[in-house]
């Protein structure tokens, strides 16, 4: 704990802000997915922990950029969030209490996951780190970690991505109205399922820039996906299932807010605080706060 005063509370306010970019990266694919399926993929998280070994395997062994690796494992996510709703989700889709053996064989791939990393990786903890990402660069007397700001850039450019593609692409206009109202979309014509795989490969795919987000700022290993799909699903709540800026809006607050309690409280009070907020917002306005500007 500290004593608050401006600069430290202006400090706490940026860190939280590029901070919460990997909130956002995270959240942004579990978002996308349940509000066109209305699946909660449990097992987004131990996906993005996986694209953040992907990541790792990629610089330490090939010797590539950790930005480049994002060439290789954003389509080796895809593909993989394909062949989960081609093979997982939409077999059970129709079936009595298909919602709950679909979230619960998504919470079995998670422990799948799991333990493949640690079969492949080890359980060691990791980062993910470059001979830049551990510099800081000194803006106005803020200290800025090039790897946080990394970071937060990236997950801007996926949200501004995943908001271009549904909102200025026919493709995208067509994943949104499948989010709206199924049945009527296909009465329209629109192939439901191609387009099911399609969302759901996308929302995958951003798993691979919340995995390197998440690697340059902060340790993980095998099982740490449970503390990540929970702020996931916090974000997604507070911003709005189908709203991406809503999203990306509340990852940020989350993580200023974090960080500034952070200077005057326990961590334990930190989690208090969020999770206290997750039950008022799921209560009073189970829509999202910021739900008025959809997707």
């Amino acid at each position: 704990m500290s004593v608050l005063s401006l600069p430290l509370l202006v400090q706490a306010v940026v860190s939280g802000i590029l901070f919460g970019g990997v909130y956002a990266a995270i959240a942004l694919g579990l978002g996308l997915v349940w509000g066109v399926m209305r699946i909660l993929n449990i097992g987004h998280a131990a996906l993005a922990i996986l694209g953040a070994y992907l990541s790792l395997t990629l610089v330490q062994r090939a010797g590539m950029d950790p930005l480049l690796s994002l060439l290789v494992s954003i389509p080796v996510l895809y593909l993989i969030g394909m062949g989960l709703q081609q093979f997982v989700v939409h077999p059970m889709r129709g079936r009595k209490e298909g919602e709950l053996h679909t979230f619960l064989i998504l919470y079995g791939i998670m422990v799948v996951v799991e333990n493949l990393s640690v079969f492949i990786w080890s359980a060691d903890v990791r980062l993910i780190s470059a001979p830049y990402t551990s510099r800081n660069l000194n803006v106005l007397g803020l200290i800025l970690p090039v790897g946080r700001v990394l970071s937060f850039l990236m997950a801007a450019a996926a949200v501004a991505a995943v908001y271009l593609f549904l909102k200025g692409t026919k493709l995208g206009r067509a994943v949104r109205a499948i989010a709206s109202d199924r049945e009527a979309a296909t009465l329209m014509g629109i192939s439901v399922n191609r387009l099911s795989r399609v969302a759901f490969g996308l929302g995958t795919a951003t798993a691979a820039v919340a995995g390197l987000a998440l690697g340059l700022v902060s340790s993980f290993f095998p099982g740490i996906q449970i503390v990540w799909v929970s702020k996931a699903f916090l974000v997604v709540v507070l911003g709005g299932v189908d709203n991406t800026l809503g999203l990306f809006v509340a990852a940020l607050l989350l993580g200023v807010a974090e960080n500034v309690i952070g200077i005057v409280a326990p961590a334990f009070v930190v989690d208090f605080v969020a999770y206290i907020l997750l039950i008022g917002t799921l209560m009073i306005r189970p829509q999202g706060l910021l739900r008025k500007a959809a997707v």
